[in-house]
């Protein structure tokens, strides 16, 4: 059995994805608009510096994305594939999980997948890993579209973290294709520019307004709510915030030294050259001479 990845599976994969997309989006778009139309001056939408070279950053990354899942996929199928035909069998307790109703199945991917995310997104949090992560926080206006502003990188890996999971899992194929779209479509609602809260629902599951704090220039709401699906992850990690009746005013990147380019070349590079100019030393100040 060959496990290279086929060209022609690829484009297939490819186009379900944008297919699969497809309708999501416009549901936003949609939603967005009347919500916004309706709304009188929304305190949220005081920077209106949403320039049209951010726009066609963010359609680049949404191109990008129709990518990141198919050739990850196929890189998985390539390793794991290759690891099973040399130990020559699964492990027996890889497939406890398949054996559980569809549902129960589809809870626990989405339940550890947010785990993993809550972890990874404090790691890149972090001094070093900042700059890949800058990349998502320099959208000044956060909506649908910001959902895909992600540096290569970053994504790659989170798709990795995915198939990681799958992986150990084991789930069905129909559990793996249901959670796959539930993760999908939430990752937009969550961004989408809508501002809705759950109430005391907000301390188990994200609501756009609860993740919208996560993009806010406030410096209280400065790394928090880093779930993405169970914000009571926040609560056991001491990340949580959520102000009651209140939403941010401005979002993006304020308080740090990053100033993230707005086209989509200078998002790609803009890690590396950060790590560059880290590692150069500073050249001694000369010593004045009376």
């Amino acid at each position: 059995m060959s496990f290279l990845p086929d060209l022609n599976s690829l484009l297939v994969t490819i186009v379900v994805n944008a297919l699969r997309l497809l309708p999501v989006v416009l549901l936003l778009v949609v939603v967005e608009r009347i919500v916004n139309r309706k709304r009188h001056a929304p305190p949220h939408h005081a920077q209106r510096n949403y320039s049209h070279l951010s726009a066609r950053t963010d359609f680049g990354y949404l191109a990008l994305t129709l990518f990141y899942a198919p050739l990850a996929r196929h890189f998985g199928t390539l390793v794991f594939g290759s690891l099973l035909v040399y130990w020559n069998a699964l492990p027996a307790w890889t497939s406890g999980l398949a054996a559980l109703p569809v549902l129960a199945q589809v809870l626990v991917l989405l339940f550890f997948r947010d785990v993993l995310i809550y972890v990874r997104h404090r790691l890149f949090h972090g001094r070093r890993l900042w700059p890949f992560h800058a990349v998502h926080h320099s959208s000044t206006q956060v909506n649908w579209l910001s959902t895909v502003r992600f540096h290569p990188g970053e994504a790659l890996i989170e798709v990795s973290i995915n198939l990681l999971l799958f992986a150990a899992l084991m789930p069905s194929q129909d559990a793996i294709l249901i959670s796959a779209t539930v993760m999908g479509f939430y990752d937009y609602f969550i961004h989408s520019d809508i501002p809705l809260s759950y109430g005391f629902l907000n301390y188990v599951l994200v609501s756009p307004t609860f993740h919208r704090w996560h993009h806010s220039t406030d410096s209280k709401a400065r790394d928090k709510n880093f779930a993405a699906m169970f914000s009571c992850l926040d609560l056991l990690g001491g990340t949580y915030y959520m102000p009651k009746d209140c939403v941010p005013t401005e979002t993006g990147i304020k308080s740090r030294s990053d100033i993230v380019p707005e086209s989509l070349w200078g998002q790609m590079k803009y890690p590396f050259l950060r790590h560059s100019a880290k590692r150069t030393p500073t050249p001694a100040k000369e010593t004045l001479k009376n």
